[in-house]
Order: C-alpha cells, then sequence, then structure tokens
C-alpha cells in the first residue's frame, strides 16, 4: 500500500492510473477504521480497479467543537488494517491543502438544511458536500463507496453524482451491524458507561415501539414515544418515503428508487450522538 500525503502527489499518481487505462474505486473515510469500512473496501475487490482509501477527519461538517476535537484518532492501526486488505493507496491529505480555496457555500436543496440530521447540524451537509466534491476532482473515480447508514449523506452524494460528476457510480452498501444489531460507527467507542450491548438494546427498542406504534396507529407523532433520561436522550425519530425523501433532496432520477417506507433515528447515549435507519420492509428482523 502507498501513502499519498501531499497534494501533487495524489495528482501525479492519478495520472499515472489513469495513463494505465485503470479504473478507481474511491473509499472516503474519516478514520478509525471498523468493519463498516471495511465491507465498503472489500465490496471494492469486486470491482477490477485501484482502490484508493482517504483518511480525513472533515472540520467543515462538525457544528460541534467538542465532537471534532473528541474524533477518535486510530491511524497508526488503520494503517495496519488497511495494508491487510492490501489497499492500492492510502491519501491523507494535508489539512491546509485540502481545505485551501474550498467553498461550503452552496445553498443545497432544501432537504438537506431542513430535514433529519440537516435539520440538527446546521451547515453539516455544506461540509460534507464541499469536501467529498473535492475529492472527487481530484480523484476521478468510476466507482465510490459509501455506507447505508449514513442515509442521507448517501443522497447527498447522488446529488453530487447528478449534478457534477455523471459518469461516476456510486455503490451503497449494507449497513454493517455487531452481533447486538447496533451499527457499526467511530463514535460508539467512546460509549464507557453501559456496554454496547445494552446501548444497541435501548435503540432496538425504540425503533420496534414507534414503527409498532405507526403500523397500528398510521401516525407519526413519535415525540410522546421519546426516551429522555441520564443515559438515553433522544433527538428524533422520523418515518419517510424513500422516493418522496429523494424528491425532498433535489434528486431528479428517482426511476430507480423504492417507495419503501424507511425509518430514521438519531439519538444521544451518555452524549454521544449516535444514528441508524432502517427499511420497515425489513422490521422482521427487528
Amino acid at each position: 500500500m502507498i501513502i499519498v500525503k501531499s497534494l501533487s502527489e495524489i495528482r501525479n499518481k492519478i495520472i499515472e492510473i489513469k495513463s494505465n487505462h485503470k479504473k478507481i474505486s474511491l473509499i472516503p473515510t474519516m478514520g478509525n477504521i471498523h468493519d463498516g469500512h471495511l465491507s465498503l473496501i472489500r465490496d471494492a475487490q469486486n470491482y477490477d480497479s485501484i482502490r484508493i482509501v482517504t483518511i480525513f477527519v472533515n472540520p467543515l461538517q462538525f457544528d460541534n467543537l467538542n465532537d471534532l476535537k473528541n474524533y477518535p484518532n486510530t491511524l497508526e492501526d488503520d494503517i495496519s488494517f488497511l495494508q491487510k486488505e492490501k489497499v492500492d493507496y492510502l491519501y491523507i491529505p494535508i489539512r491546509d491543502e485540502i481545505l485551501s480555496d474550498i467553498d461550503n457555500s452552496k445553498q443545497l436543496p432544501w432537504g438537506f438544511n431542513n430535514m433529519l440530521c440537516g435539520k440538527m447540524r446546521t451547515n453539516h451537509f455544506n461540509g460534507v458536500f464541499a469536501i467529498v466534491k473535492k475529492f472527487f476532482e481530484i480523484i476521478e473515480p468510476t466507482y465510490v463507496f459509501f455506507g447505508e447508514k449514513d442515509y442521507q449523506q448517501t443522497i447527498l452524494i447522488k446529488y453530487i453524482i447528478e449534478n457534477y460528476f455523471d459518469k461516476i457510480k456510486m455503490i451503497v452498501c449494507p449497513t454493517i451491524r455487531n452481533s447486538y444489531q447496533l451499527a457499526l460507527s467511530s463514535r460508539n467507542s467512546r460509549i464507557s458507561k453501559i456496554s454496547l450491548s445494552e446501548t444497541s438494546a435501548i435503540i432496538q427498542a425504540l425503533k420496534k415501539t414507534c414503527i409498532d406504534y405507526y403500523l397500528t396507529t398510521g401516525l407519526k407523532d413519535f415525540k410522546k414515544l421519546y426516551l429522555l433520561n441520564d443515559v438515553c436522550r433522544t433527538q428524533y425519530v422520523e418515518i419517510h418515503d424513500e422516493r418522496l425523501l429523494h424528491q425532498k433532496h433535489g434528486i431528479k432520477k428517482i426511476s430507480d428508487i423504492t417507495n419503501n417506507r424507511r425509518i430514521f433515528i438519531a439519538t444521544y447515549i451518555e452524549n454521544i450522538r449516535l444514528i441508524d435507519n432502517q427499511s420497515l420492509e425489513e422490521y422482521d428482523n427487528l
């Protein structure tokens, strides 16, 4: 695995790869590599391409400086994991270089600032948009890999591709869960006072209670079901039609989007924000 840090070096590597008529698979991460990231990297093995992983903790997408400061940094372990997976290139951008001349003032469609995480995290998706778009411009991938756990983010990537990079193909990989059905997240490692099994039980119970209520009544007034105590504080629970959700985020090509309903949850466990989503068609798995 070749580790690249400077902008000039990664651009030279891309020229070299393209000159050899090779395709590129890009897997962007913020580090703290876990099995969720590894599933994306392994899925990319199914594509005849050069695999490039990026590690960059994007400050533009954080609305909470403490969250940014406390984001896990496990670079040595990350490099070891990626070497074992035989990744071709690891790009660790120099912060000042990657942020230079970047514009995160783009006016995104309504949904990105008024729905789900976008409603709760000011300018979060503007920050993601700016960095992902720059990575796409620099690396010129054929394929990009993102996880379904960050569902609203996958809609943003579709928006970027649809409007700026129509030759890129995005592969959305299923959410990877631990043995307790907790969605894997870099933030899970910061939970200390209760076990991951207890964390999962809390989220699964909340999810099941809200789905049962919705399927029984047809109503979505979930606030009365929120958990609000010293351990857990529910931020939102919402159910949306996937196709309509894409439309509210400015996606025009929706013919391949299912009409499935999907539940979205954001909750704080020990003041650590965790998110999850699941199709209601998968309800029997809860």
